[in-house]
């Protein structure tokens, strides 16, 4: 599962409790080095990893598209998604783009 979270620091706290339950989670965010984020990349191709945690302006990167098209996805989830409309989507455009990213990279509504 792909989560789209609006917060790093909501990221974080998602991660930890998930952790904390037993329930393989982890994020690709401008605090990973390289290193880690290729190992958290490989730890999803490998079955590790069931929830992905990713800020929307992630899928500008072209690599991580690729990177998503090559591993099976179940869903694409917003979390958060009452700021959509709280913040207004001039605040954070890249939200009205998910629709068309969802369907590029073939994930299952």
């Amino acid at each position: 599962t792909l989560v789209v979270s609006p917060l790093l620091a909501l990221v974080k706290d998602q991660l930890e409790f998930l952790q904390a339950k037993g329930i393989n989670a982890a994020s690709i965010d401008s605090t990973l080095t390289p290193e880690q984020s290729k190992q958290t990349m490989q730890d999803v191709r490998a079955g590790k990893i069931k929830i992905l945690m990713v800020s929307v302006e992630r899928f500008k990167n072209e690599r991580f598209r690729q990177f998503i098209r090559s591993v099976p996805m179940s869903m694409l989830v917003v979390d958060e998604a009452h700021c959509i409309s709280e913040w207004g989507h001039n605040f954070r455009p890249d939200y009205l783009k998910l629709p068309q990213y969802r369907q590029e990279l073939d994930i299952p509504l």
